[in-house]
């Protein structure tokens, strides 16, 4: 398959390609709705099983136990078994979607 083991990670693996190999190349975009609202995937704690998601919206503040986080954004943690994880694929690389 010619898959290489990256930086000693056991859950890394990288395989060089040259561009005309590839059908589609894009970048993704992990979010969430809670309770309509959107919010960005900021991180996943392995050990505790909780995610941590990011909003601009204000109006969440309102609506949902979220805390302050940098400037004009919100987070709420939750566990991961009550997030339905979703995503956005953009193409890069001048490529296009099928």
């Amino acid at each position: 398959m010619g898959f290489e083991q990256a930086d000693n990670n056991e859950l890394l693996y990288r395989k060089k390609v040259s561009l005309n190999e590839l059908e589609n190349v894009y970048e993704i975009i992990p979010f969430a709705f809670v309770s309509g609202y959107r919010f960005a995937v900021e991180a996943f704690n392995e050990a505790t099983g909780v995610i941590s998601l990011v909003t601009n919206n204000s109006f969440v503040q309102d609506k949902l136990e979220v805390k302050p986080h940098g400037k004009f954004e919100y987070i709420i943690e939750l566990p991961i078994e009550d997030v339905e994880l979703k995503e956005d694929r953009i193409p890069i690389l001048g490529f296009d979607e099928k």
